[in-house]
């Protein structure tokens, strides 16, 4: 059976046809060395295409989420803006006064009720 392979091996169409042109065994070692070595450097410029690729999808996805991290602190942003507004309003003194008068039925103290404490 091996007898059969190495037969098969050695009438193939590649290598009669290297016989033919009178190639001999060292020049098809050769030229298969050679594309052994381009075959190994297309793998090696591929792989390293590929992570070429890779690294500039990684790099947009990035980008976008980047984005939409920036729009929402921006969002955010104006949100603290407008309640440390409406908090100074909720604090302003006329507010508070008006407050006191209308729902407390609270009255400014008379000159009687006041009391000095001196230090």
């Amino acid at each position: 059976m091996s007898q059969i392979s190495a037969d098969y091996i050695n009438y193939s169409p590649a290598h009669r046809l290297l016989q033919k042109q009178g190639v001999g065994a060292k020049a098809t070692a050769v030229q298969n060395k050679f594309v052994k070595r381009w075959v190994l450097w297309l793998l090696f410029i591929t792989a390293l295409a590929l992570f070429y690729v890779w690294s500039r999808v990684q790099v947009v996805q990035l980008g976008y989420e980047t984005s939409a991290l920036k729009r929402t602190t921006d969002e955010l942003g104006k949100q603290a803006s407008m309640l440390e507004i409406e908090i100074a309003k909720l604090k302003s003194p006329a507010r508070l006064e008006n407050i006191a008068k209308t729902k407390l039925s609270m009255q400014p103290p008379a000159s009687d009720q006041i009391v000095l404490i001196k230090p």
